[in-house]
């Protein structure tokens, strides 16, 4: 194709005219160099690749896109062409290289801190039930109508996948019938650009809460850049209670769906929450019904909130929704209950922000009935170390008993990362340090006792550990599975 159908004219400069140029592929890394390719140089945070241009040269690409104000060697041997924001051109060319697939479809994104998978989740289960071919891009995985869809295996830690595997994803979806395509939409992927080239019929917002601090700087850098969404999103559905939803929503000009567990467009009333469900009343301007699920905590309220707000807009009925709730279960990872054959209960979830883990030690304390909390939990490495104190002192103040390992350290000590969790800990009585995660987790089983509820948080969905030698298999339930084993022999 010609380099004219991925960067349009008055997106650059250049000498050279861009429709004279033949391309086969676009790369951003020096690995993905084809014979052929246009190479858009990015500067990124450990590598910066306008360094890396006579390489480029030496390779074969046809044509280099640079970014204006960064340095790099000039060359006649190839044309260049320099953009505003070669993040935002890399996004665009992914996009019309495989035909903007996402305006063939419904897209709906959904961002912020806690709540992306699980609204996601409930969303496109009740398009699917409905008869709405539905797919969903995010931390899970890719699903179309209920059915995993194997993607690039890069995409796999990343909640929402970089340029070249985003819109692949969508095209492939597209290619296979989806009308309707809901995406998590994080706030690292629109302060890079990666989903600019979509305008979303709705974006929804759960919460805001310390998270990538460490990439954002500050928390109003975290919210401008959820924000973000909302410049390009028809329909904001958004949750009216948390204390950044104005910030979210300043200059979006949209309609406005707030909802609320007291007033706005979208209310839950008459709450009930129960150990095996949760229970409320539905009210907006055209509808009330009575809405129950079987997943249970005071944020399942605002999660199922948010997703019937959001397919109500769309046409889809009450009835439909209502009786896909009733039914529904939780995403993987996100309070997922573990068969154990056992007197104690193994709980898998996700949490890794101070909010999460301080609701879901609320949800599951309201109902565990005295029965002992055993909470193991670790921190990622290479991440917001801000967080780590507060998560060690959330969880010994919320937890009967505390086993603090390890969870993703990446190129991190992970010595030093338990330490910043242990340095949030005044009292020390019931806190339990093994830093291998494996061996912890068959500490956890082999001594639990009789009603115990044992909390594996952190990794959720997750079939891998990231260490310093990289990224390697590692799924909980397997280990759970092999402590139970190791547990019974010994009891024998």
């Amino acid at each position: 194709m010609k380099l004219s159908e991925l960067i349009y004219e008055n997106e650059y400069v250049s000498g050279k005219n861009a429709s004279d140029i033949s391309v086969n592929d676009i790369a951003s890394d020096t690995g993905e160099i084809t014979e052929g390719c246009v190479f858009v140089c990015i500067a990124g945070m450990r590598h910066n690749t306008h360094s890396d241009i006579s390489e480029v040269v030496s390779r074969g690409a046809a044509a280099v896109v640079c970014e204006k104000g960064q340095i790099y060697t000039h060359t006649d041997k190839i044309p260049v062409f320099e953009v505003e924001n070669s993040r935002l051109a890399l996004s665009k060319m992914w996009s019309r290289y495989y035909k903007n697939p996402h305006r063939q479809m419904k897209m709906i994104g959904v961002t912020g801190t806690n709540g992306k998978t699980s609204v996601c989740h409930y969303i496109s289960s009740i398009l699917t039930a409905s008869g709405m071919s539905c797919a969903v891009i995010g931390t899970n995985g890719a699903f179309l109508d209920g059915r995993e869809i194997v993607c690039d295996k890069s995409a796999l830690t990343m909640t929402t996948p970089d340029p070249k595997s985003l819109y692949k994803t969508l095209a492939r979806m597209r290619n296979m019938g989806a009308r309707y395509t809901v995406m998590e939409v994080s706030s690292h992927s629109l302060a890079l650009e990666k989903v600019a080239p979509i305008y979303f019929d709705i974006g929804v917002f759960t919460n805001l809460s310390p998270e990538h601090l460490d990439f954002h700087n500050s928390m109003e850098e975290y919210a401008l850049a959820k924000s973000k969404l909302f410049s390009h999103s028809k329909c904001a559905v958004v949750n009216a209670d948390d204390p950044y939803t104005d910030k979210i929503l300043n200059g979006f000009s949209g309609s406005v769906i707030r909802c609320s567990t007291a007033s706005g467009n979208a209310v839950a009333t008459g709450i009930r929450l129960a150990a095996d469900k949760t229970e409320y009343t539905y009210i907006s301007r055209h509808l009330k019904f009575k809405l129950q699920t079987k997943i249970a905590g005071l944020f399942t309220v605002y999660n199922t909130l948010l997703a019937c707000a959001a397919v109500t807009h769309l046409g889809i009925s009450a009835v439909i929704t209502r009786e896909v709730m009733k039914y529904m279960k939780p995403p993987k990872g996100r309070m997922e209950s573990v068969a154990t054959g056992e007197n104690f209960s193994v709980i898998i979830d996700y949490a890794h922000t101070e909010r999460a883990l301080a609701s879901l030690l609320h949800t599951v304390k309201k109902f565990s009935d005295g029965r002992r909390i055993v909470t193991l939990f670790g921190c990622g490495g290479d991440r917001d170390k801000s967080k780590r104190a507060p998560m060690g002192k959330i969880a010994c103040e919320l937890s009967d008993s505390v086993i603090i390992t390890s969870d993703n350290s990446r190129s991190e000590d992970k010595g030093g990362i338990i330490s910043d969790i242990l340095s949030g800990i005044t009292s020390k009585e019931n806190i339990t340090v093994i830093e291998d995660r494996k061996t912890a987790i068959h500490h956890v089983i082999i001594t639990a006792r009789e009603g115990d509820i044992i909390l594996l948080v952190g990794k959720g969905h997750e079939e891998y550990e990231i260490d310093e030698n990289g990224v390697h298999p590692f799924s909980e339930r397997e280990i759970v599975r092999s402590a139970l084993k190791e547990r019974r022999k010994k009891c024998e």
